[in-house]
């Protein structure tokens, strides 16, 4: 039996980290989104989200008509790469030669909001 590196173990948890962000309702794209109306990571004094998402990289999945249908969204790069995928529900990490995905639920929010975002491109 193989036993996992600390570069394996490490990405396994930041991917289980963030899949269980997006099913929860926590994954937040910029400081205070109001879209999500979860308190769990508000400051309680300001209510400020102290917890956020960088997002690197977008990729939008367009239909041929020019709608929006998913998104493909970088949370992390450079050492591990981290994308989170609505379209294929999950996200999914590789660092090296290493490689995890774990399967998402409950992300409509997220879509909501780069809908949202794609609609300002036009």
């Amino acid at each position: 039996m193989k036993t996992m590196t600390d570069c394996e173990k490490k990405l396994r948890r930041m991917v289980d980290w963030m899949a269980e962000d997006v099913v929860q309702g926590r994954m937040r794209f910029f400081p205070n989104d109001e879209s999500v109306v979860d308190d769990l990571n508000a400051d309680p004094v300001t209510g400020i989200f102290s917890t956020f998402y960088e997002v690197y990289n977008t990729k939008y999945i367009i239909g041929d008509d020019g709608t929006y249908h998913d998104v493909m969204i970088m949370l992390a790069g450079g050492g591990p790469t981290i994308w989170l995928d609505t379209w294929a529900a999950e996200i999914r990490g590789s660092w090296g030669s290493d490689k995890y995905t774990k399967y998402i639920y409950d992300y409509e929010y997220i879509n909501d909001h780069f809908e949202e975002q794609y609609g300002c491109l036009s």
